[in-house]
């Protein structure tokens, strides 16, 4: 039987048991009739038979193949649902109005089911890696002041965080970040004339892990927006709570919430490969105490309005336990 073009394609320069490193701009045909792009192929052998159908299965979340080690593929068709088409006005319009009046936006199944297997299957690997961290700070993300007010309650955060170094560029979940298709599509939901990823060579792209006991405790965000795309949900508790534009409602407002009172309060519903974009400085918000075995994963994506902007070292210190190579 002839080998379709892409195998035919494959098979050029490799030679049995040796590696073929460095296929660019190589198109196959996808499950849905479209096409997807290799972006680079590694450590790719034949099988006993010569068969090169190992390939397919990976590309679509099939059982990875023996004879397939490392293997790329660009593809946000595989990646997104196909619910979301991330050229549609309506859904950018729908986006921007929810942000507009409530602060949030979620959109539940954002990722395919596959691609959210992938990803935490690569944070599952790298957890090893994670800054674990519990600072204590108020409310405002800062240093608890003397005197009276909400600025002097002492709050308490315990996480890991893996950084956007701890990710190889053969990444998925790097890939979706660093996707200018997915960067438009943010800009266009938050109404922004320009946007940019961030400079910060840790936190541009990072994920929280929250194990048994770790809690994220009311707080107002720094930034005016937060991009997160809930991977894994823990065994208990881990929920996301919100008290849309709180802030607006003055001291006394947020003094009760800390107090307990629980008004006002909503739950946003974080499932697995939900996009959440979120208005964190007007709004207060935490993440309830995680129970059981299985670790909560949300990945942060971080863009601004404004190009190169980077966090403080002190940020830095705090969340990933060190500093870039100057």
């Amino acid at each position: 039987m002839t080998d379709p073009e892409w195998v035919a394609n494959l098979r050029k320069g490799i030679k049995s048991k040796c590696l073929y490193r460095d296929i660019w701009n190589l198109r196959v045909p996808d499950l849905l009739g479209g096409v997807v792009t290799i972006y680079q192929v590694l450590d790719i052998a034949h099988g006993p038979n010569g068969s090169l159908t190992a390939p397919l299965e990976f590309f679509f979340g099939g059982s990875k193949s023996r004879w397939v080690s490392t293997l790329g593929v660009v593809s946000l068709r595989y990646t997104i649902s196909s619910r979301y088409d991330l050229a549609d006005a309506a859904i950018v319009a729908t986006a921007h109005r929810e942000m507009q009046t409530e602060g949030v936006c979620m959109l539940p199944g954002f990722l395919t089911d596959a691609a959210v297997r992938e990803m935490v299957a690569e944070c599952d690997q790298l957890a090893p890696l994670a800054h674990r961290s519990a600072p204590r700070r108020n409310p405002y993300l800062t240093k608890a002041s003397g005197g009276n007010g909400t600025a002097t309650a002492v709050l308490y955060d315990s996480l890991e965080v893996l950084a956007y170094d701890h990710f190889p560029t053969s990444s998925p979940l790097r890939r979706l970040y660093e996707s200018d298709e997915i960067l438009q599509f943010i800009r266009r939901c938050l109404g922004v004339e320009s946007l940019y990823r961030y400079a910060d060579p840790f936190g541009a792209l990072n994920v929280s892990i929250m194990r048994e006991g770790d809690m994220l405790d009311w707080h107002f965000d720094m930034t005016d927006f937060v991009v997160s795309i809930a991977l894994q949900s823990s065994t208990a508790g881990g929920e996301f709570e919100n008290v849309p534009r709180i802030r607006d409602a003055g001291e006394v407002a947020i003094a009760a919430l800390l107090a307990g009172d629980r008004r006002g309060v909503r739950v946003e519903p974080m499932t697995p490969g939900t996009l959440m974009l979120f208005n964190g400085r007007r709004s207060m918000h935490r993440v309830s105490p995680v129970g059981g075995d299985v670790p909560r994963y949300v990945a942060l994506l971080a863009y601004d309005t404004k190009p190169r902007t980077d966090s403080t070292d002190e940020l830095k210190l705090s969340r990933y336990g060190r500093l870039p190579k100057r």
